[in-house]
């Protein structure tokens, strides 16, 4: 698998180990042939709109929506018990009314839900100090033009006095990537934009028929135990031409 040469280390075996958990995905990939007759394949793949699947889901501990994955290898994944994933919804840090957030996320508007990903990390660049959430944009034709919009924020649950301090994060990672193609990153600042969303419009190429669009975050100091969250909400992209 051919990965970015300019792209530092840790970032580029990150590029590796998500195309490669993209590559093993079983039963839960949405296909035209899921949804269609064996007589209408081409046909109708051929009008798909593009799809990326939402941040929809019921919030919880080490839970993520439909179609989304956490990356895992045996040899560089994180502790999925130190550095979490989950759902979470804008007042409660996985929806859990014991763990709410220091201060709420406002909804965001014209969606008919509120829930989102929520990340965790203590490194900018140690891979099994962070979590990787990733999942797949599907119906894309090669070499058109497509726009996705995404919101992250960084917000923190207020500290019960034992674990790590929560802090907020410094940035947040999101990555467009192809088997064979290489990655390209957009990265979010956060610097005096804490418990507020950030719109995050990217506009990109299509290589591949999928793409995968993963997310993660960096914090302001080493190992500081951060925290950002994502939200992908309907009609999330779109094609430009």
């Amino acid at each position: 698998m051919k990965l970015v040469q300019k792209l530092p280390i840790a970032l580029s075996l990150a590029c590796m180990m998500i195309l490669a958990s993209c590559s093993k995905e079983e039963g839960q990939v949405l296909t035209a042939s899921d949804v269609e007759g064996e007589s209408s394949h081409s046909n109708l793949k051929e009008n798909m709109l593009p799809w990326i699947a939402p941040t929809k889901g019921y919030p919880g501990y080490n839970v993520l929506p439909n179609l989304w994955e956490r990356y895992s290898s045996s040899s560089s994944a994180s502790d999925p018990t130190a550095f979490p994933v989950g759902i979470s919804n804008p007042i409660n840090l996985w929806g859990s009314t014991s763990s709410p957030f220091k201060q709420p996320l406002q909804a965001i508007p014209n969606q008919p839900w509120s829930s989102f990903v929520t990340l965790t990390t203590s490194s900018k660049t140690d891979l099994k100090k962070k979590s990787i959430v990733d999942t797949q944009i599907r119906f894309l034709t090669p070499g058109k033009t497509y726009q996705l919009t995404v919101y992250v924020s960084t917000a923190i649950p207020k500290w019960k006095g034992i674990g790590p301090i929560p802090t907020y994060a410094e940035r947040c990672e999101l990555w467009i990537a192809g088997p064979s193609v290489g990655m390209k990153t957009y990265s979010v600042n956060f610097t005096n934009k804490t418990n507020v969303w950030i719109k995050k419009v990217i506009v990109f190429e299509a290589k591949t028929p999928e793409m995968t669009f993963a997310a993660s975050a960096l914090p302001v100091k080493e190992g500081e135990h951060a925290w950002a969250h994502v939200f992908v909400g309907q009609d999330a992209i779109k094609q430009l031409d």
